[in-house]
């Protein structure tokens, strides 16, 4: 789904938890993330090379998630690849338990569509469409 997932994604991300893991070095649960990544020798290396070098070559300021563009491949493979949006929010409930909400905003597709086309033509575009997931509960 994550689109060049290493640059785009993996470094970006691993910049953010190291300046928070910096802004808060006791915190178990970021200790403990930090444990998983020098357990797996790529992510290790990543963070500890990928990262400084990519904050040199990028800046700071492109760590940032709020406004930030990248690309993800949407779930329908008539649809390929989408630039989206993140939109980082943090309301009163969730900035008191250290938390942010984060949501894709999805643009229009930005590239042919990946896999075989369905049914032989192509569908009529109406929009977005809703679909119903069941519950496992029910």
């Amino acid at each position: 789904m994550l689109e060049d997932h290493e640059p785009a994604w993996c470094v970006p991300l691993m910049a953010q938890f190291a300046g928070a893991l910096e802004a808060a070095p006791e915190d178990e649960g970021l200790r403990s993330i930090r444990q998983e990544i020098a357990r797996d020798p790529f992510m290790e290396a990543a963070y500890r090379y990928g990262v400084p070098h990519w904050l040199k070559t990028h800046g700071s300021e492109a760590a940032e998630r709020d406004g930030a563009v990248r690309t993800v491949r949407h779930w329908d493979p008539q649809t390929g690849l989408v630039r989206c949006r993140i939109v980082a929010e943090s309301g009163r409930m969730l900035d008191a338990m250290g938390l942010t909400r984060i949501t894709l905003v999805l643009s229009a597709p930005q590239g042919p569509a990946a896999g075989p086309a369905r049914g032989g033509s192509a569908p009529h575009r109406q929009g977005p469409r809703l679909r119903a997931v069941p519950s496992l509960g029910d």
